[in-house]
């Protein structure tokens, strides 16, 4: 099984933000949902859209390209690209997320 490996600081990453971060060649966006982190692909299922430049409402980054949105919590696909049937592109990788002290780390 993969080790957690640190990504950065809870500091880095307020309340109802997300950013782009690598690690281990994986790009990921860090989000956190009140105080609950969770890390997802940064690229989008459609066309490789960059997920951390999109929009975040409560648990849903929206792909700033075709609109697709995304659950950050499972990475389930809510609405398709161009408002398209969910079903249309395939879900996102969400990765592990830990918590530890002022650390967070993903599982990759």
């Amino acid at each position: 099984m993969a080790e957690f490996e640190r990504v950065c600081s809870v500091a880095d990453v307020p309340s109802g933000e997300k950013r782009f971060f690598k690690i281990k060649k994986k790009e990921i966006a860090i989000v956190n949902v009140e105080g609950s982190f969770y890390a997802i692909q940064n690229q989008c299922t459609h066309e490789q859209g960059d997920l951390s430049s999109g929009t975040l409402s409560d648990y849903v980054l929206k792909c700033p390209e075709h609109g697709a949105e995304f659950d950050v919590r499972s990475g389930r696909v809510l609405l398709g690209p161009d408002e398209s049937d969910p079903s249309s592109i395939e879900p996102a990788t969400r990765y592990e997320t830990s918590v530890r002290g002022d650390e967070v780390f993903v599982r990759l």
